[in-house]
């Protein structure tokens, strides 16, 4: 009985050894299955991540194609920077406190106002004042080949005016018919890839640009400073022909009334007034191009610069500044003394006087009688 019983126990131990074999191949094959699963979906992972890769690699070849420019990677930048929107926002200028300093250092005369609009148009892209930095010197340094700098070697402040006046932004969306993509090169995209269409369809760019400044004219050479004062002359001259003949044709007509005894009493403070303006005029009438000190001293030469300044052809020729060049071409003219502000518009309509030409009245003097209050003749059809 005995016997029987250890040979029952016996197999039920073999028949849960081969159980328990049987679990660990089970076991074992499922272990395997499940490897097997796992690479299987990290394999299709694999190759989603390769499709997505291909298909950005594809758009990024054929953004330019969209836009005329490649994919914008942080800011883009202009001659000064740029700033950037939808798509993606600029990184902040890391070098600009630095040369905001150097400029304020080197160039003080810049305005914080001119640099801190430059730099909120700008959003402080990184590079930016180090471009404008670099703008000033080489503007600087034209203008110093130039003989162009102001005498206390600045860029003249009418240069700075238009260089700041003049920097200007646009504002683009390149990408913004990007979604017709898959229309217009006959393909389909996945869903990850159209999400990026959609970010780049929004995708702006700020470019902040300096003007071009022109290589500006050189300082009249000594010769052209001869020209300037030849021509100065001659406007004198004319000035004084013109004068004469217009004083004469008053005191003839004066002279007329008074022969006829129809002067009246402001017309005798007329007729008086000329006829020490002529004697005036005849005692400088033996001046010449060799002596015109006395010629000069009564018409001036800064009227004729300043004219010459701006309107002459030499003007396109070399660079004349507001302060003239030469002390004979700063001589103005003294203003001529007249009775009052209806005395002047009479002279002014006879031709004696013209338009623009200084006065002074004699009616509102010091109380020692000297002309005080000054006054410049309007221009004809202005009383």
């Amino acid at each position: 009985m005995a016997f029987f019983s250890f040979l029952g126990a016996n197999k039920y131990l073999k028949e849960v050894e081969e159980q328990e074999r049987y679990e660990e191949a089970f076991n074992l094959k499922k272990q395997t299955l499940g490897i097997s699963k796992e690479n299987l979906e990290l394999q299709k992972e694999t190759l989603e991540l390769k499709k997505i890769l291909q298909e950005q690699n594809l758009l990024t070849s054929l953004l330019p194609l969209v836009s005329g420019s490649g994919l914008p990677t942080g800011s883009k930048k202009t001659s000064l920077g740029a700033t950037v929107s939808g798509g993606g926002k600029s990184p902040v200028g890391q070098d600009n406190e630095f040369y905001a300093g150097v400029i304020k250092e080197q160039f003080p005369y810049v305005t914080n106002t001119a640099l801190g609009s430059i730099m909120a148009n700008t959003n402080n892209a990184n590079g930016t004042l180090k471009t404008v930095y670099d703008f000033l010197n080489s503007t600087k340094k034209q203008f110093n080949d130039k003989n162009r700098l102001t005498p206390e070697g600045r860029i003249p402040d009418e240069t700075l005016e238009y260089i700041f006046s003049n920097t200007f932004s646009k504002t683009t969306k390149p990408y913004e018919n990007i979604k017709n993509l898959e229309k217009q090169f006959g393909f389909k995209l996945s869903e990850s890839s159209k999400g990026m269409l959609d970010i780049l369809t929004n995708y702006s760019i700020t470019n902040v640009q300096l003007p071009t400044v022109t290589d500006p004219l050189g300082l009249p050479e000594s010769k052209d400073i001869e020209f300037l004062k030849d021509e100065s002359y001659d406007v004198a001259e004319n000035f004084y022909k013109q004068e004469v003949n217009a004083v004469n044709r008053a005191i003839s007509f004066y002279q007329k009334k008074f022969n006829n005894r129809t002067l009246n009493s402001e017309e005798q403070e007329l007729y008086s007034w000329l006829t020490k303006r002529s004697g005036k005029l005849a005692e400088i009438e033996g001046f010449s191009k060799s002596n015109p000190t006395q010629l000069i001293n009564l018409y001036g030469t800064r009227d004729s610069y300043n004219y010459m300044r701006t309107n002459s052809t030499m003007a396109k020729q070399f660079f004349l500044p507001e302060q003239p060049p030469s002390l004979s071409l700063n001589i103005e003219a003294p203003p001529v003394v007249v009775f009052n502000h209806k005395h002047m518009i009479t002279l002014r309509n006879l031709g004696v006087l013209r338009p623009g030409q200084k006065v002074k009245f004699m009616n509102i003097g010091d109380a020692d009688g000297t002309p005080k209050e000054e006054g410049i003749v309007p221009p004809k059809g202005q009383d």
